[in-house]
């Protein structure tokens, strides 16, 4: 999903019964436990690997850049293709990651931060639901 702000995000995700990441989630998520530069690890991006400058098409269907281009996880398309909101905030500014199709290399670090309004929204930012699991019994 794009061109979403962040409230509808929010909203979207508690109404399927998950939540947006926070910010050590959705980083984690992306960079596993080795703590890779890119979900794929520390090699450049590369066209197979994500959607990004100078490769810009449209937005690509999830799992495009699959299993290549997915995190230690799994998680596909966290690098590139569009920014995805998270819990975090900055004054009234909430964070987004992985950088969209319009940006390089540098913007599509598993570390990098965007903060945008949380009514801004483009067709270049959408969201990814986390959820709890059960606790063991």
């Amino acid at each position: 999903v794009t061109g979403v702000t962040w409230p509808q995000a929010n909203d979207y995700t508690a109404w399927v019964g998950g939540r947006l990441p926070t910010e050590a989630e959705w980083e984690k998520a992306c960079r596993g436990t080795e703590g890779g530069i890119y979900p794929w690890g520390d090699a450049a991006p590369a066209e197979g690997l994500a959607n990004f400058f100078p490769n810009t098409g449209g937005t690509m269907a999830v799992g495009s850049y699959s299993p290549v281009g997915d995190s230690p996880y799994g998680a596909a398309d966290m690098a590139g293709n569009v920014w995805e909101w998270t819990t975090d905030a900055q004054g009234s500014q909430r964070r987004t990651g992985g950088g969209s199709r319009w940006y390089g290399p540098v913007q599509m670090k598993s570390d990098v931060q965007a903060f945008k309004p949380a009514d801004f929204y483009a067709v270049y930012i959408g969201f990814r639901c986390a959820f709890d699991l059960p606790s063991p019994t």
